[in-house]
């Protein structure tokens, strides 16, 4: 049985938790990252993470809001 992208929509819709990750995650990987005293290494990945993070799911997020909208 193959499963399409609408089959595992009706389950879960993962729109909210992209948007979350953009608006608070990432921000908050970012900021720990910046005003942060840990080691070099840990400030640099959660700043890193963070854009990573607010990049993939922002783009994610942009595209399928396009598709149910049908733009």
């Amino acid at each position: 049985m193959e499963v399409t992208r609408t089959q595992v929509y009706h389950i879960f819709d993962p729109q909210p938790i992209r948007l979350l990750d953009v608006i608070f995650v990432a921000p908050l990987m970012i900021y720990a990252g910046v005003e942060g005293k840990f080691h070099p290494f840990i400030k640099w990945s959660l700043i890193g993470v963070g854009f990573a993070t607010m990049i993939y799911n922002g783009i994610n997020y942009h595209k399928n809001y396009r598709e149910e909208d049908g733009l």
